[in-house]
C-alpha cells in the first residue's frame, strides 16, 4: 500500500481575499509548533499540529466572523480520499477544505467558478 504523506488545505486569505491551496506534510505536523501556512501577502492562514499523529489541531483565522477557530479532528476523520469542509461555528460559512489533494483542488476550483458566475449574473 502506498501512503500519501500530504494533506491539502484550501482557504481564502482574510486580508487580500486570495484562494490559497497548500499541501502539508504529515511529518511536519509532529513538530512542537506544527506547520503554519501563510498567504503571499504575509497573512497567517492556518496552523496544524499533531504531536501524536492521532489527533489534529487546526487553528484558522476565520474570514467570516474575524475570530480564530480551533478544530480538533481525529486521524480517522481526516478524509484522505474525500474532503472535509470546515465551517465557521458562528456563521456556518465554509472556512476551509481539507483532504486529498486532487479533490480539494477540484472543489476549490468549482466554488471559485460558482462565485464568478454568481457575480457576473448580478
Amino acid at each position: 500500500m502506498v501512503f500519501d504523506a500530504y494533506i491539502t488545505a484550501s482557504l481564502h486569505c482574510k486580508k487580500c481575499g486570495k484562494v490559497n491551496i497548500k499541501d502539508i506534510s504529515y511529518f511536519e505536523l509532529r513538530k512542537i509548533q506544527g506547520k503554519s501556512i501563510y498567504c503571499e501577502c504575509g497573512e497567517p492562514l492556518i496552523r496544524i499540529k499533531s504531536p501524536d499523529l492521532k489527533t489534529f489541531h487546526i487553528l484558522i483565522s476565520c474570514l467570516a466572523c474575524n475570530k480564530e477557530h480551533i478544530y480538533n479532528l481525529k486521524w480517522s476523520s481526516i478524509p484522505f480520499r474525500k474532503v472535509k469542509i470546515l465551517t465557521c461555528p458562528v456563521s456556518m460559512h465554509e472556512v476551509a477544505f481539507v483532504g486529498g489533494g486532487y479533490l480539494v483542488r477540484s472543489l476549490a476550483d468549482r466554488k471559485q467558478q460558482d462565485s464568478i458566475e454568481l457575480l457576473s449574473s448580478i
